[in-house]
């Protein structure tokens, strides 16, 4: 389960996802793929 993330990225921007094994970072990069869906929150992409 993934809490308490805000991320605005501007086009250009270049970003790193550091963490701690088992922190949630390859679970944060589903969520943005689609490849699987949040049970709660929201992913909003260009508005």
């Amino acid at each position: 389960m993934l809490r308490g993330i805000d991320l605005d990225v501007q086009q250009g921007d270049c970003i790193a996802i550091l963490g701690a094994s088992g922190s949630g970072k390859s679970t944060f990069l589903r969520y943005l793929n689609f490849m699987e869906i949040p049970s709660d929150g929201e992913i909003t992409h260009a508005g």
